[in-house]
């Protein structure tokens, strides 16, 4: 399923991204760019000559490293303004210099007249380069003549590199990759829950190869991308590779097997932690390890298959230590050249061929291509294929590495003539996750769970996601890939389409043994060679081959047709044919490129016009002509057909494709044959089989047996000595380098572990900068706060000062004269005193006849108080009565509509059961009536036709109409039966016979061939005279009576009598039905009135009970008011003392 960044089906751009037309503009320039670091003298400093600079100075033109870039802002910006080639943002306006320029045109004038002992050179010191610089671009020293030297002694123009030449060895280095020590980030974590790093086991051969050294630290962490964890379950093994690219450009192939060792007691302590618990439920741990091989070439299902051997071999008994099968598979088997001679060779109980394509053929894809389309639909591999084509940032992810390796190797293979220049890491370690930041085009795959979860990785705008485990596309926007010309694609998804039509879902992609085969052990070692079936005769070697001077054994078989060729062995032929699925692309590449060579313009220049080219192309193929012609692929297309000088060689890819456009064209009538010799040419077919040694048996004993408890470590004494073989590449084969120059150093990058500081994007870099200016802005206003803050402190404090010192005197002023005043007002009490003493005496008198009194009222007013209380009392029942009476009909109606529900819910139901028995019911009496009709048929000889019409008109959904037909027929023969007589038994019969005759004559002159085929293929009818023994098969036992009636109906068509017998069935029933409903409705009308009538009796009963609820209501109103205490007034204080405590009483609310 193709999805897009946006809610509706139309992508649109999500916020906050470039535009399509920005980033075309980008790449523009960026495709530009990547031209110019191509250049001749563009690929080292302009100053020192180190390699791979990286920064430029554009107003100088010239490329710089990064140790020369110092020195040059150090000139300031009036003498070199410098820009970074990866990080910084650039234009055509800021292009313009570097490419009118560059390194050479500018050494042309600068270094005029420097010597060459004088250049400065890589490795040169601080001081020496800054001198250097500023001599060279402000003083101008080396451009007088006054130092001029000899033309030899001048610095020479830098000369392109040559292409590096490809091993003469199948296999570069055999590897084990185990557990090291645990990782930085997993301290104090469990030691189940730890990730450990990846470190080199063992090794073949012991040194390093003088062209290729082995670099650990970069094949280690691609092993195991996603860390190393120790389990406790053993998972089955399962498959590892991905690919390497070289300083020069140059893959190298990786593939392995990881599978699960089970770790010692000892081992298990040793990686115990203080506070670390050992599960109380678990019995093993185990840990993972990898096998693997590392080549130039690509034969990467063989090498599973052989790595799969081995392992078997370390679980079985062998005649021979794993030492010797490893080093006869690395030293001793020979790569095979281009068609020719087939390489075969044996390990175990198994035999490997090993054949390259012919050069006038396609490249070796040795690659499971099925994984391709298990994976995702055509729809999506054609936006795969598109995103390659173009050159996009292509992310694959998916939780088995395996399909990662896969995917991304299959769709380079598919884009030939083209070769991927960008960067190439179909499996990216988590670690380096921040390389697809890196501004050139790539292809890379990572986990599905670097996409989400805690842990996911932030993804730039421009990158293309495909998810392989969901078959899911995430684009930019709807315009991101161009679209391919309608004819084309139709053609090639028709010509895939039955290619992948019985291919199966995914299971397990990264299995090695999907079956267990690995738990079968060998019971059979090969001893005296190899056999070789090639002309169709068996040849073997005699004797013990090993013990032989001679190694090389050829075997001649006849020449095959290359039109033709098998798949490999141990690839996926058998799931999809890869030599198709090429073909198809193959097809599609020739009819977009067809008229290339047109548009090359050899003026010394060689280049391509691409606006004359997209100006003749068709309508349809303008889009992705316009996006293929920039990329650095097409550039490098075009370099490679460029005119080459008399006597060098055309590349055999040129060739090819070249003439295989010359084939397609040749089909057409409109255009000129013209002939392909090297399409035609048989020369390369391969004709011979090279027999490769088994492993050196000297120096082990005849009936030695080594047998290993788990896969050992290996011995350097137990691999013997590697024996010559010669080689069958007579010459060096030159292998190009497969990525640009820029791309080329990203990948430097990658494998020295350089990726985060290098590959930050500008937004990240942007959201940085705007970090550390928002936290200095807080920093700022921070500090002004807390200096207003201490002012306002210190102000605060001053003031309540103040404050309290002018409250002190006020209060000293104003404790004098009161002190005064009391005084005076002392002196006046005491001459009041003596008053007071006799109006006191008073007043005690006139307080104890008051109290007398109250006391009289208080006891009045309690006994009122009781009788009142009486009366609430019984007021306060009668209402709580009548609130109840008012709830109970409020329930009683909500059970009522919820009675009525269930009651309603239960009829459903049963009616479904009954309806279901009824179907039951009639289903049975229809075939037990129908049992009853065949035999009764048949003891009457009933007519054929009849019959037939009966049984095909009622066979249908079961109904009581059906059932009733059945049963009235059955009725109608059985009274037939009881009243049939010999002679008319007779007569019957001869009517049969005369009908199965007209069947017999219909069946031959009047039934269409392909009606008697499907009646005779119906009845299982084969070998003569069939429409003969179908007529006598007509009606004549039980169980062939839908036969029966389809060869009456078919040979003889009749009437429609018992249709219309039907009809005037339904016809009865209906008015029966009719009948019946007005009758209800009568009925149902007659209850209609008799419910309305008791509804108004109900609602005018209702009327009536609220009448009596609202004066009830009014009453106890009224009863509450008059139950009000009528006392005189009184101290609240001696009420309140009097109720509580003599008569109990508290106040109670209506609810």
């Amino acid at each position: 399923m193709l999805l897009q960044r946006a809610p509706s089906v139309a992508a649109v751009p999500v916020a906050g991204r470039r535009t399509s037309e920005g980033r075309a503009s980008q790449k523009q320039v960026l495709a530009k760019l990547w031209r110019e670091l191509e250049r001749p003298g563009n690929d080292v400093c302009a100053d020192c000559g180190a390699p791979d600079p990286e920064w430029a100075s554009v107003n100088l033109g010239v490329l710089l490293c990064k140790a020369c870039v110092g020195m040059h802002r150090a000139l300031g910006v009036h003498v070199s303004v410098v820009r970074s080639i990866t990080l910084d943002q650039w234009d055509d306006a800021l292009l313009a210099n570097i490419q009118a320029v560059g390194n050479l045109k500018a050494n042309e004038f600068y270094e005029r007249d420097l010597p060459s002992s004088a250049k400065l050179k890589p490795g040169a010191s601080t001081e020496e380069r800054a001198a250097f610089i500023r001599r060279k671009y402000v003083d101008k020293a080396f451009t007088s003549s006054k130092s001029r030297t000899s033309s030899d002694e001048r610095v020479a123009s830098p000369v392109v590199a040559r292409e590096p030449a490809m091993p003469l060895r199948l296999v570069d280095y055999f590897l084990t990759v185990e557990r090291g020590s645990r990782t930085s980030d997993a301290s104090g974590m469990h030691f189940l829950e730890s990730t450990y790093d990846a470190r080199l086991g063992d090794r073949y051969p012991a040194d390093d190869h003088a062209d290729f050294p082995l670099q650990a630290e970069s094949v280690c962490p691609f092993a195991f991308p996603d860390g190393l964890r120790l389990s406790l379950q053993q998972s089955p093994p399962s498959r590892v590779a991905f690919s390497l690219t070289s300083a020069q450009g140059v893959r190298q192939f990786v593939v392995g097997i990881m599978f699960w060792e089970l770790l010692s007691p000892m081992e298990i302590v040793g990686e115990l932690r203080p506070g670390d618990e050992f599960p109380e439920q678990a019995t093993s741990v185990y840990t993972p390890r990898c096998l693997l091989l590392i080549s130039h070439w690509p034969f990467l299902v063989t090498f599973e298959r052989w790595l799969s051997v081995l392992y078997r071999i370390s679980l079985s008994s062998a005649p021979l230590p794993l030492e010797r099968f490893i080093g006869n598979f690395v030293s001793e088997v020979p790569v095979p050249p281009p068609g020719k001679i087939a390489v075969q060779f044996s390990v175990a109980d198994v035999t490997i061929r090993l054949t390259r394509p012919p050069p006038n053929a396609l490249p070796l894809a040795d690659v499971r291509l099925s994984t391709l389309f298990q994976c995702l639909d055509l729809n999506n591999v054609v936006a795969l294929f598109t995103a390659a084509l173009t050159e996009q940032k292509v992310l694959l992810c998916s939780t088995q590495s395996a399909a990662l390796v896969d995917v991304a190797e299959s769709i380079t293979a598919l884009i030939f003539p083209f070769y991927w220049q960008g960067v190439y890491v179909p499996v990216l370690p988590r670690r380096l996750a921040e390389f697809i930041h890196s501004p050139v085009p790539f292809i890379a795959g990572v986990s599905s769970a670097l996409l989400s979860g805690p842990h996911a990785i932030d993804i730039p705008s421009d990158v293309l996601i495909f998810n392989l485990d969901s078959n899911e596309v995430l684009m930019p926007a709807a315009d991101t890939l161009p679209p391919l010309p309608d004819k084309s694609l139709r053609k090639l998804l028709d010509g895939l389409r039955p290619v992948i039509a019985g291919l199966s879902a995914p299971r397990d992609i990264g299995a090695v043994y999907p079956f267990n085969e690995h738990l079968q052990p060998i019971e059979k070692f090969g001893e005296t060679g190899l056999l070789v079936d090639e002309s169709g005769t068996s040849a073997k070697t005699a004797g013990n081959s090993m013990s032989k001077p001679s190694l090389l054994r050829f075997i001649r078989s006849p020449k095959r047709d290359l039109s033709a060729p098998s798949a490999p062995e141990g690839s996926d032929g058998l799931k999809v044919d890869a030599d198709i699925v090429r073909e198809q692309f193959l097809r599609f590449m020739v009819k977009l490129f067809c008229r290339y060579r047109q548009f090359i313009v050899a003026d010394g220049d060689c280049r391509f016009d691409r606006a004359t080219a997209l100006r003749d192309c068709p309508d349809g193929h303008r889009a992705l002509l316009a996006a293929v012609t920039e990329t650095q692929m097409f550039e490098r297309f075009i370099r490679d057909r460029c005119p080459v000088s008399d006597g060098a060689r055309v590349p055999d890819d040129v060739r090819y494709f070249d003439e295989v456009i010359v084939a397609k064209l040749n089909r057409s009538n409109f255009h000129k044959h013209r002939s392909t010799p090297f399409l035609d040419d048989t020369s390369s077919a391969v004709t011979t089989t090279f027999v490769a040694p088994l492993p050196n048996h000297v120096g082990i004993p005849d009936d030695a047996v080594y047998e290993y408890v788990q896969f050992p470590r290996l011995k350097a004494s137990a691999f013997g000595a590697p024996r010559h073989v010669d080689a069958l590449i007579k010459s060096t084969e030159q292998r190009r380098a497969v990525v640009s120059t820029l791309a080329r150093r990203v990948n430097n990058d990658l494998m020295k572990g350089r990726v985060a500081p290098q590959f930050q994007s500008w937004e990240r870099i942007r959201r940085g900068a705007l970090a550390i200016q928002t936290r200095y802005r807080g920093y700022r206003l921070r500090a002004r706060f807390t200096a207003l803050r201490r002012c306002a402190v210190f102000i605060g404090q001053r003031w309540r000062f103040v404050r309290r010192r002018r409250a002190a005197f006020l209060a000293q002023s104003a404790l004098h004269v009161y002190l005064c005043r009391a005084h005076r007002a002392l002196l006046a009490h005491v001459r009041s005193a003596h008053v007071l003493t006799g109006a006191l005496q008073t007043y005690k008198s006139v307080v104890r006849a008051r109290l007398v009194q109250a006391s009289v009222v208080t006891l009045q007013a309690a006994v009122a108080s009781l009788a009142e209380i009486a009366k609430r009392h019984r007021a306060l029942r009668l209402i709580v009565r009548v609130q109840s009476r008012l709830r109970m009909q409020i329930q009683r109606r909500r059970y009522l509509v919820m009675h009525a529900r269930v009651v309603s819910i239960q009829a459903i139901w049963r009616g479904i059961r009954v309806r279901r028995h009824q179907l039951f019911v009639i289903r049975e009496g229809i075939a037990s009536c129908r049992l009853q009709l065949s035999d009764l048929w048949r003891q009457l000889g009933s007519d054929l036709q009849y019959r037939s019409q009966f049984w095909t008109t009622l066979d249908g959904p079961p109904s009581y109409l059906s059932w009733m037909m059945h049963i009235e027929e059955a009725h109608r023969l059985q009274a037939e039966a009881s009243a049939l007589s010999p002679a008319a038994k007779a007569l019957n019969a001869e009517r049969l016979r005369v009908e199965r005759a007209q069947i017999y004559v219909a069946l031959k002159k009047r039934t269409s061939s392909a009606d008697r085929e499907r009646l005779f293929a119906a009845a299982g009818l084969t070998g003569g005279h069939r429409k003969k023994r179908l007529s006598e098969l007509v009606w004549s036992k039980a169980g062939d009576e839908a036969l029966s009636a389809s060869v009456v109906l078919t040979a003889i068509p009749g009437g429609d009598l018992m249709t219309r017998r039907k009809r005037e069935r339904v016809r009865s029933a209906l008015h029966a039905t009719t009948m019946s409903s007005l009758k209800a409705v009568v009925r149902l009308q007659t209850r209609v009135a008799v419910l309305r009538a008791e509804a108004r009796a109900a609602a005018s009963h209702n009327e009536r009970l609220s009448i009596r609820n609202q004066i009830l209501l009014r009453q106890a109103r009224l009863l509450a008011a008059n139950a009000a205490p009528r006392t005189p007034s009184l101290p609240v204080s001696s009420l309140a003392d009097i109720l509580p405590s003599r008569t109990g009483f508290k106040p109670q609310f209506i609810k």
